[in-house]
């Protein structure tokens, strides 16, 4: 069974979930690493790393996830559904103001 993926888990314990549904996901489809290497334009090296929770490149992520046709599961993550005249007033809010000058310069 998969644990759910939530904020409560610290980055090392999301990394090694990923893998370890990564790993899985490749053994359900009956695909040899070197298979997926092959298929996603990654060294076998990487996709042991990949697999064994090693840091991995957000490009090598994208490319396992498009080889398992699973890449539009990304659309929902950061979808902005605010109007474009909210998201320029929230723009202007969040301007950095400007310290002024004392009077006593």
């Amino acid at each position: 069974m998969q644990s759910k993926i939530t904020a409560w888990l610290d980055d090392a314990e999301i990394i090694a979930e990923l893998a370890k549904r990564i790993r899985g996901k490749r053994l359900a489809m009956n695909c040899s690493q070197a298979q997926l290497a092959y298929e996603t334009g990654l060294s076998k090296l990487s996709i042991q790393k990949i697999e064994n929770g090693h840091n991995m490149q957000l490009s090598s992520f994208i490319r396992v996830l498009r080889y398992f046709a699973e890449l539009d599961k990304l659309e929902p993550l950061l979808t902005i559904n605010a109007s474009p005249e909210l998201l320029y007033k929230n723009k202007q809010q969040r301007q950095r103001l400007r310290a002024r000058k004392s009077s006593s310069d």
